[in-house]
């Protein structure tokens, strides 16, 4: 997955693109990006980036926008590979 994670903050002005460990999840109708990294005293800290389905268009436009061609073929190969809906 090509997704990380970077960190800055108030007491370290440059970014930290230490390997801190990513991944998508879905629950509750909505997409959760979340990260673990480690925390300045000690243990882990887990962030999790919440998008719910009334923000997918506005990602799908950013998405876009980042780079067309690479969106449109993410969003083909997704659409291919759903499942198809239950027939009664």
């Amino acid at each position: 997955m090509s997704i990380k994670a970077v960190r800055s903050g108030e007491t370290s002005r440059t970014w930290s693109y230490d390997p801190y460990s990513e991944k998508i999840v879905t629950r509750h109708n909505r997409l959760d990006f979340e990260f673990s990294m480690p925390s300045k005293g000690g243990g882990v800290t887990e962030v999790s980036l919440q998008v719910s389905p009334d923000s997918f268009e506005d990602v799908a436009k950013a998405m876009l926008t980042a780079d067309e061609d690479a969106a449109i073929r993410a969003f083909g190969t997704a659409l291919q590979s759903r499942k198809p809906p239950h027939s009664n």
